[in-house]
């Protein structure tokens, strides 16, 4: 985990704005980073103040209309990730969710998740998956921009992004030996999550017991990402890991709606900027035939 180095200036900026004290928390619902840590929220023993954060160089608002929405946070402030106040405060990251506790900001979704199950001493199966989900993130990213999101945002000639950020991955930038090592990550992960489910008497949402864990918040971003974003077909390789996402998806967290409901907007658009790609044969689903 990252334990942001807090210059003067951001100490004092943090305690300006209310921030020093007690669990503050920094994200955008929307967010497949962020809903770790908005469902963490639920589980945790820690009281969270939320502050919204949008994706662009907006300055700290303060409103109450921010509560009407009932699938956000029910923040009542917002600024922008490439605000002047969020680089100070988070030492030029500009990344999220970040979380702060009495001042030191956290960074690294995952990593954060883990901290706050050690604090409240989650069993050793929690921590466990939560470490599995720690050590195949990287290759669940790479797999998510090379398969998804990379040829999508060049298809709208990354409007939204940082070109650099996506530029390498995608259709005939990296070889056949590149692919097969990041596959062989994302199936292992997929694998371990299949059989933890196999184990259990039933298939109820959950990975570990009959109720939400840190590591359903750790856990319940990729199979919708992985699915919407690269075309896997979950439910033909691992139908209990879908079965498990569609149960938690009936009964959701309440921190986790605008991710579960609200994203999904984005992938027909998504599967559209990849068609041609996908036709030409970079298709991830090669990989399991």
């Amino acid at each position: 985990m990252s334990k942001v180095n807090m210059s003067e200036e951001a100490k004092a900026a943090m305690t300006e704005h209310g921030w020093d004290t007690g669990v503050v928390a920094f994200g955008y619902a929307l967010s497949e980073a962020a809903v770790k840590l908005t469902t963490a929220s639920e589980v945790s023993s820690k009281d969270f103040t939320w502050i919204s954060v949008s994706f662009d160089d907006s300055p700290l608002v303060s409103t109450d209309d921010m509560e009407a929405d009932k699938y956000t946070t029910g923040a009542k402030q917002s600024l922008g990730v490439q605000s002047e106040l969020y680089k100070i405060i988070t030492d030029g990251a500009s990344v999220m969710p970040v979380l702060a506790i009495d001042g030191q900001m956290y960074t690294e979704s995952d990593q954060i998740v883990l901290m706050l199950a050690e604090q409240d001493d989650a069993p050793k199966e929690v921590i466990d998956l939560i470490q599995l989900a720690i050590d195949t993130s990287e290759e669940n990213c790479q797999a998510l921009k090379h398969w998804g999101w990379s040829d999508f945002h060049k298809s709208i000639g990354y409007a939204m992004v940082n070109e650099d950020h996506y530029s390498s991955y995608g259709q005939g930038t990296q070889d056949a030996e590149w692919e097969e090592d990041v596959i062989k990550s994302v199936k292992a992960f997929f694998d371990k999550l299949e059989s933890v489910l196999a184990e259990k008497d039933s298939v109820n949402g959950y990975y570990v017991g009959d109720s939400l864990t840190f590591a359903d918040c750790a856990l319940l971003n990729v199979p919708q990402s992985l699915s919407g974003v690269t075309g896997l077909d979950l439910a033909k390789h691992y139908p209990k890991v879908q079965a498990n996402f569609d149960a938690i998806k009936a009964n959701p967290p309440a921190m986790s709606q605008q991710f579960l409901f609200g994203v999904p907007f984005f992938y027909p658009m998504i599967t559209g900027g990849n068609k041609e790609a996908r036709e030409d044969g970079h298709d991830i689903n090669k990989y399991w035939t």
